[in-house]
């Protein structure tokens, strides 16, 4: 997780950044680590780090070349710890020429009577199915 600091009290100003970042790629510098976090201190951190595991593509194991083969495969527990950093938005580049990542999915917003009817949907096929 990446925390950025309140930029301003401006609403279009964050619009800007979303627009800017969301679904693309950014390149990041002058990381802080503000601290580490684990599983029972963060719970809706993890489960976003969750949803996404294992992720599509093979993680690269740091240090190590594309020759030694050395990935971390499907098959790996999800990460136990996570660090929270902090950026700057100055040092937040997002690389224009990227087409939105296809692992990006824009967020859905739904209204409580939409999610009540897909609960009880799912509950009668539930029912129908005992």
């Amino acid at each position: 997780e990446i925390q950025l600091p309140v930029l301003c009290s401006s609403s279009q100003l964050i619009e800007q950044y979303r627009k800017k970042w969301e679904g693309k790629c950014c390149h990041v510098s002058r990381l802080k680590i503000l601290r580490r976090v684990t599983r029972g201190r963060t719970l809706g951190l993890f489960s976003l780090i969750d949803s996404l595991w294992p992720p599509l593509s093979p993680l690269q194991v740091p240090g190590k070349t594309q020759g030694n083969k050395a990935h971390i495969t499907a098959n790996q527990l999800p990460p136990s710890f996570c660090y929270i950093l902090a950026a700057s938005a100055d040092y937040i580049d997002a690389d224009e020429g990227e087409q939105l990542s296809n692992l990006y999915f824009p967020p859905a917003v739904h209204c409580l009577e939409e999610i009540y009817q897909v609960f009880l949907f799912l509950n009668s096929k539930v029912i129908n199915q005992q």
